[in-house]
C-alpha cells in the first residue's frame, strides 16, 4: 500500500479475474477495507524426508517421482486421513490451481512429489490458522 501511496493518489484493489472491487484515493481505501489485522506467514518448503513421512501417514506408495492419476490421489488422500478441504483446494480455482493445471497438461497425470509438496504447505497453513483462531476464541 504504502509503494502505491509513492506512486499514485488513485489505486484499485482488483481480484481474481480482473475483476475491481475497489478503486479510489489510498484514505478511501483504508476506511472501506482497512480493519481487522493482516498476518503474513512463510512456510518452510517440505524436504523429502518430510514429503516421504506425509506419503507414509497417507498411505502413499508410489515413488516421489512417479506420475499419478490427480482424481485417484484425492481420493486415497482423503481415505487416508487428509482433510476434506484441502483436498478439495486441487482445482483450477482453488489454492491448488497449478496441480490442477499440471493435471490438465499430463493427461490428469501428476507428479507425487508436487501433489505431497503441496498438501505438507496447506497442512502446515491449516495448523497456522486454526492456532491462531484458538488464540481469538
Amino acid at each position: 500500500m504504502e509503494e502505491a501511496e509513492a506512486l499514485s493518489t488513485k489505486m484499485g484493489i482488483m481480484a481474481r479475474g480482473g475483476i475491481f472491487k475497489c478503486f479510489g484515493s489510498s484514505q478511501h481505501i483504508k476506511n472501506k477495507y482497512g480493519t481487522g489485522y493482516e498476518i503474513e506467514i512463510k512456510i518452510q518448503k517440505p524436504t523429502s524426508s518430510m514429503i516421504l513421512d506425509l506419503a507414509q501417514s497417507l498411505g502413499f506408495k508410489d515413488s516421489l517421482d512417479s506420475r499419478i492419476d490427480l482424481a485417484s490421489a484425492l481420493i486415497k488422500a482423503k481415505l487416508g486421513g487428509l482433510e476434506k478441504q484441502i483436498a478439495d483446494q486441487v482445482k483450477v480455482t482453488g489454492l491448488g490451481s497449478d496441480l490442477a493445471l499440471e493435471a490438465q497438461q499430463s493427461d490428469n497425470m501428476v507428479l507425487v512429489r508436487n501433489l505431497l509438496g503441496l498438501f505438507h504447505t496447506m497442512v502446515q497453513g491449516y495448523l497456522f490458522i486454526k492456532l491462531i483462531a484458538e488464540l481469538f476464541e
